[in-house]
């Protein structure tokens, strides 16, 4: 029951970051932004009301079984994606290109507007557009590093409750990748050659700088950001609460991930609650560091 009810939760996250993923890719080359914000509240609020029934198909009765063998559950928010797609996709927009930034950090602060001040609206105010590493991407990696915790506890106790719940974290992993994988199809046309990685390689890469068994969320960010570094992202934004540990760690290893990664712009932002024009002029400064540089590509 309770890897049933963590992928109702699972796919219903799932749904969100996929949807917010077309809102960050569309919105800031449409003519009218509000537009593609409507048609994101629109299917936000859509999701939510699906939640109870989406539920009963995974959970109820005989549905149970099927839910874990078949993604046949999945199909009433495939449809919603694809409805959602195809209205990001009919907003006029202007051809221009941007430089693209990815944006990682603090679980919290990351992924809640008011916490981070709209940092991804004043980005694209700025000339760019964001890429926000996924919601999903920290429980994925509670459960991928509780896997390997569990798994080396039994190995050296051989005692069957950490086998069982390294069997339960195996089960968990592969289910949600499963589902993220059948999601994500359906958005493909608007996210481009973009999708996020998984749990596993976000760890490997972050172990360049933290050794995976210090856990929290500096190896996550770490290994997000050396993922867009990759990839060849314009620059990298990272976010945190004031005096966060994991983002005093991050921001420590700022200067060597950008020798690494051909001195990609990498800057830190941290957040206190109050309002401060810093801030908003390292964020400018920033920005106009990316485009000299991106503009010289």
């Amino acid at each position: 029951m309770g890897t049933l009810f963590a992928m109702v939760v699972w796919d219903a996250l799932v749904a969100h970051d996929l949807l917010q993923r077309m809102l960050h890719r569309t919105r800031p080359y449409c003519l009218n932004p509000a537009d593609a914000d409507a048609i994101y509240l629109k299917y936000l609020d859509a999701i939510c009301e699906m939640l109870p029934e989406h539920q009963r198909r995974v959970q109820e009765g005989w549905h149970a079984i099927r839910s874990l063998l078949t993604t046949r559950h999945l199909q009433p928010l495939q449809e919603l994606l694809s409805q959602a797609r195809e209205e990001f996709q009919q907003l006029p927009k202007r051809e221009e290109r941007r430089p693209l930034i990815g944006v990682v950090g603090e679980f919290y602060v990351r992924i809640h507007e008011g916490a981070n001040q709209n940092v991804i609206r004043r980005i694209e105010a700025l000339g760019g557009e964001a890429w926000l590493a996924p919601a999903t991407e920290f429980f994925a990696y509670a459960n991928c590093i509780g896997m390997h915790n569990e798994r080396n506890r039994w190995l050296d106790t051989l005692r069957r409750e950490h086998l069982v719940n390294f069997l339960a974290a195996w089960v968990n992993h592969r289910l949600a990748k499963r589902e993220e994988h059948t999601l994500a199809e359906v958005v493909q046309e608007v996210l481009g050659d973009y999708p996020d990685i998984s749990a596993d390689e976000v760890i490997r890469l972050g172990s360049e700088f933290v050794h995976p068994d210090f856990g929290g969320e500096a190896i996550c960010s770490l290994g997000k950001a050396v993922d867009y570094a990759r990839r060849g992202l314009a620059g990298i934004v990272a976010v945190r609460p004031f005096n966060c540990m994991p983002g005093n760690v991050v921001a420590a290893f700022t200067r060597e991930l950008r020798r690494r990664y051909g001195n990609i712009p990498m800057l830190n932002l941290d957040y206190d609650g109050f309002v401060d024009a810093s801030r908003d002029m390292k964020l400018a400064h920033f920005m106009w560091q990316v485009r000299e540089r991106w503009d010289g590509y």
